[in-house]
């Protein structure tokens, strides 16, 4: 996910150079994602509606085929077609943020490369410099290499040589942004202390996307909730365990996006149900359905008319008439 990386550090760094404080343009960077989301949670809403509405038929399918099963999948598979419904389009979206989340990462991971975009042959050379500096090659890693030269900047600056003056003032504003309400965004909590309490962001990795769930399902709370397919509801459990353990093995920053996006979440859910409902969605779909019988109906009728049978002779006629003229 570099490239995904390389990209949202764009808009990361431009929320870093508005707040010059990394905790708050991780906030901004989150919001702005969530906002430019919204049409595939409609989207997802409108799945689950079509969903509802369609399990009561797809209940009538498997009580009248209960013994043929291969009937039953081609009748659903039938329905589906019909109604232009993707079951798998719900699971899609709902894994839309984990793979946002590996390109937070990336961005994270690489902060001098992905977030300032500094030419990649410098950060290399830096890393490499790094490795042989006496009392700090053994207490880094080659993974948060670029996260080293940002926390060991003040001891190692007259050594990056091979930065010029204004990309070495950028690290050194950069570096001084990652205290955000007293943590540090780039420590990681698997090696931090306890007095740092970096041990709040996974447990709060845990409980923030929980409760968003729990809104989620509460404003959601339909029988035919039970006919989801099931990355649906398996993963509204996976994924807040999940996070618990990246948090605690990553940069606190990654964690700290997880929260802040758990936390939009719940108010996008809020605010995206008040408006797109199932229920209301599902109501909507059946008085168009009924308004489009009704027309048919009227149509029908319109052309049992014996006005309409006779206007259709003349017009015939008059058809027949004019071919054998010419």
């Amino acid at each position: 996910m570099s490239g995904l990386g390389y990209f949202l550090g764009y808009i990361l760094g431009f929320f870093l150079d508005v707040t010059q404080n990394y905790g708050l343009a991780m906030i901004l960077f989150t919001i702005s994602i969530n906002v430019v989301m919204i049409p595939m949670v409609i989207k997802r809403q409108k799945s689950l509606a079509t969903t509802t509405r369609l399990s009561k038929k797809q209940n009538e399918i498997k009580k009248k085929y209960a013994n043929d099963r291969k009937k039953i999948e081609e009748e659903t598979a039938k329905l589906y077609q019909k109604e232009g419904y993707n079951p798998m389009g719900g699971c899609l979206i709902m894994f839309v943020p984990i793979i946002i989340l590996f390109g937070v990462i990336g961005t994270v991971f690489s902060p001098l490369k992905n977030t300032l975009h500094l030419p990649a042959d410098k950060v290399k050379q830096a890393s490499t410099l790094l490795s042989e500096i006496p009392g700090i090659e053994n207490n880094t890693s080659s993974r948060y290499d670029e996260i080293s030269i940002i926390t060991l900047f003040p001891a190692i600056k007259e050594q990056l040589t091979m930065f010029n003056d204004e990309e070495l003032q950028s690290i050194e504003e950069f570096s001084k942004s990652f205290n955000f309400l007293g943590l540090d965004l780039l420590a990681t909590p698997k090696t931090s202390p306890w007095s740092s309490m970096l041990w709040m962001i996974p447990l709060f990795c845990l409980i923030v996307p929980t409760i968003s769930t729990f809104i989620t399902q509460k404003l959601q709370n339909d029988p035919s909730q039970q006919n989801q397919p099931g990355c649906m509801k398996y993963s509204m459990y996976f994924i807040p365990l999940m996070s618990v353990w990246i948090s605690y093995t990553v940069p606190a920053a990654v964690g700290f996006y997880w929260i802040i996006n758990g936390a939009c979440q719940a108010v996008q859910t809020i605010t995206v149900n008040h408006f797109y409902s199932p229920k209301i969605l599902t109501a909507k779909s059946e008085i168009a359905r009924v308004k489009l019988l009704e027309q048919q109906e009227r149509q029908e009728e319109k052309r049992s008319s014996p006005k309409y049978i006779e206007e259709n002779k003349d017009k015939n006629a008059n058809k027949g008439k004019k071919k054998r003229k010419n």
